[in-house]
């Protein structure tokens, strides 16, 4: 259950106020098993996902120029990338997408409007490499083709989403 922090704040002062009065009035065969469900209304309310933590996991829309640089692939849909640096993404000002997908450069186009990323025209060198880099490559391409979405998690990685929320990509800034 996803609650805004507003609409949490309420409900759980609500029942904070359940609880109290419960207590404050006489024993009611009918009030019993008040003070219990607010109790654990309030623990449940209060373990609630409502997004990442506010301190230390705030997730941003990302703007353009924040998206501007190079970036490590760590993760393509559920394959953890096993050499990290060797496959990265290079997002350039004007809209041209470079990279490297460990055995080929990559190049194409981005444009991000609010949280919506969209590739296009994507292209690779045509080396060959072993066949495990090469089936990560083709996943690499198919999942930038599938990405509508990208969120910025605090200062550090970024994440693409699917149109129907699938996490598709993990990148963190690249250190060359």
């Amino acid at each position: 259950m996803v609650l805004g922090h507003e609409l949490r704040a309420r409900v759980v002062g609500f029942l904070a106020r359940v609880l109290e009065k419960s207590q404050e009035q006489p024993r009611n065969p009918r009030n019993t098993m008040q003070a219990p469900l607010a109790l654990v209304s309030i623990l449940l309310l209060s373990g609630c996902a409502t997004g990442p933590d506010p301190v230390n996991n705030v997730v941003h829309s990302i703007a353009p120029n924040a998206l501007a640089g190079e970036w490590t692939v760590e993760r393509i849909e559920d394959s953890l990338v096993e050499d990290l640096g060797t496959i990265y993404l290079g997002f350039e000002t004007d809209g041209t997408l470079t990279g490297d997908t460990g055995v080929n450069r990559l190049l194409g186009t981005w444009s991000l409007e609010g949280d919506s990323l969209t590739f296009r025209d994507l292209s690779t060198t045509r080396r060959v490499g072993p066949p495990h880099r090469m089936k990560l490559e083709a996943q690499l391409i198919t999942t930038l083709q599938s990405v509508t979405r990208a969120i910025q998690r605090g200062e550090g990685n970024i994440e693409l989403f699917s149109q129907d929320s699938v996490l598709l990509l993990i990148a963190s800034p690249r250190s060359n």
